[in-house]
């Protein structure tokens, strides 16, 4: 027998004799008779207790033996037994184990050394799962559990995955037929209330992974989910500065973040990701080792290039190293404008030839694009004909007053300049093309633009401005495109738009006459079409 054994709780227990001498002798009448003709046997045990079902004349009991320290107790389910009584099940039950002792005691040694051989050679994660799998159906185990590791002041951190598995299943809904995270956003909210920012970063980033890949396949049509994600993205990032962490213990959140803005499965969130590393590392060390990260194999096949450059550039800027901030991004700059724009804020900073040399391949690159060539504005300024052609192209593209009253200031042949941004915004933008002559109260040229347009809702627009001013011509040109429009279509609700257009035309100055034929020659030309003539009347 192993010494630190004593062989368990069963080191000691009573013999028969001992058992007869603490037995009513009634009770021990029975219970030896029982026991002789073998109606008690063991059905279960511990390692301090031994469960006997006891059998006579279709009755059956289970009882309880205990031992614990020498002392050996007992209970049976019998009436007697559960009114705290002694029973002729307890003695012969105590009689059953005082006779197989030895196989008893032999069991729990055989028990432990099992105990000990599976702890010692079964895979780790077999034993965990075993006993994860009890601790979660015995919530009388879980107790002893919590109870003998004193774990009753243990943080347990919150499994925000399973919380959403559960929101999902449930199938709680907004009013659009959304699954709703409100439940995750308040408790993240909450902890961060709480100064819990750690914790207000697990629940944040875990709501953002769940959606983003558990959930997508849903179909998302208004943008709900994604909208949920990036909003958990931000207020991760959010929550991880309000920790004010130095910076090796921000380590772990660059690595994650860095790692999301560059993983294929989250290709659709990476600009988000990358957004919120650069809003995290606001420290000289934390770019120095976002930097390693970039020049360690954890960028390497990330089918990202251009954001893996984007970062680069980021990091190396923020370290004060701009000349390769530059180098970074001069093979990615054309990649989207988005890379873009960060290049040439980069050029900004380094000025000279460089500076002039990168714009003008941005603007290459992108030349219809008003970020990039707003970026690259401050670099062209002093250039001539360059600054020039920025400025156009960015009114021309954005409409924005205040480039054209920029561009009037550089311009040497203003004049000119209009009219070759007249004939350009023809075709896109022409409302601008008369605009830029009103501005500069060249109404003969605006009317003129006019004139040249087949439409009878710039017509209209202008109507205010310029018909009082031309009120022949006006009406003339007009009056035709009335005329056409009339004819292109029918049904009531065309002829009503068509009504409302003559109306327009009767306010202009000096036009009686010349209505009334315009009204009647619409008639003539649309004898058949009672509609039209009906909404006519009273004109």
């Amino acid at each position: 027998m192993a010494p630190d054994l004593q062989r368990g709780a069963w080191a000691y227990f009573p013999d028969r004799q001992e058992i007869r001498r603490n037995s009513m002798p009634q009770n021990y009448a029975i219970a030896e008779d029982c026991h002789r003709n073998g109606m008690a046997e063991r059905t279960g045990m511990t390692s301090n207790s031994v469960s006997v079902r006891v059998s006579r004349r279709n009755e059956a009991h289970t009882v309880t033996i205990t031992s614990s320290e020498g002392a050996v107790g007992g209970s049976c389910t019998c009436p007697d037994g559960l009114g705290g009584w002694e029973c002729w099940h307890l003695v012969a039950a105590l009689l059953y184990v005082s006779e197989n002792i030895e196989d008893i005691r032999d069991a729990e040694e055989e028990r432990r050394d099992a105990v000990d051989y599976f702890m010692g050679n079964l895979p780790q994660a077999r034993i965990l799962n075993f006993v994860s799998r009890q601790l979660k159906d015995d919530p009388a185990l879980y107790d002893r559990l919590v109870r003998d590791l004193k774990l009753q002041n243990a943080r347990v951190p919150r499994n925000y995955s399973k919380m959403m598995d559960r929101i999902c299943a449930a199938g709680r809904a907004d009013g659009e037929g959304n699954v709703t995270f409100g439940r995750i956003f308040g408790a993240a909210r909450d902890a961060r209330g709480a100064g819990k920012h750690a914790e207000a970063v697990r629940a944040y980033g875990g709501m953002a992974e769940y959606i983003i890949t558990r959930m997508r396949d849903v179909e998302d049509a208004d943008g709900y989910y994604k909208d949920c994600a990036i909003e958990a993205i931000d207020n991760m990032a959010d929550s991880i500065i309000r920790q004010d962490a130095k910076p090796d213990k921000k380590r772990p959140y660059i690595k994650y973040l860095f790692k999301r803005a560059l993983a294929p499965a989250y290709a659709a969130y990476r600009s988000h990701y990358a957004d919120a590393l650069e809003a995290i590392c606001t420290e000289e060390e934390d770019m120095v080792y976002w930097l390693e990260l970039i020049d360690s194999d954890a960028g390497a096949g990330s089918g990202a290039p251009a954001q893996l450059a984007r970062m680069r550039a980021y990091a190396l800027a923020g370290a004060g190293r701009w000349e390769e901030a530059a180098d970074a991004l001069s093979e990615h700059y054309s990649a989207d404008p988005e890379t873009c724009v960060r290049f040439v804020g980069i050029l900004r900073r380094l000025g000279g030839q460089r500076a002039l040399d990168g714009a003008r391949k941005a603007v290459a690159a992108f030349r219809t694009e008003p970020r990039v060539m707003e970026a690259t504005l401050p670099i062209f300024a002093g250039t001539g004909d360059e600054y020039l052609g920025i400025l156009r192209g960015l009114f021309e593209s954005t409409g924005d007053w205040g480039h054209f009253f920029k561009l009037k200031e550089a311009a040497g042949d203003w004049r000119g300049m209009l009219d070759e941004m007249s004939k350009s915004l023809m075709s896109g933008a022409p409302e601008r093309a008369v605009d830029i002559y009103l501005k500069e109260g060249m109404r003969p040229e605006a009317m003129g633009v006019l004139e040249s347009l087949d439409d009878h809702e710039m017509y209209a627009k202008y109507l205010s401005r310029l018909a009082k001013r031309f009120p022949g011509r006006y009406f003339e040109s007009y009056g035709k495109r009335i005329r056409r429009l009339a004819r292109s279509r029918t049904g009531r609700d065309h002829y009503g738009r068509v009504r409302g257009h003559l109306e327009g035309l009767r306010s202009i100055p000096e036009s009686e006459g010349a209505f009334g034929t315009l009204l009647a020659a619409i008639k003539s030309e649309n004898p058949g079409r009672r509609a039209l003539l009906e909404a006519l009347k009273g004109l």
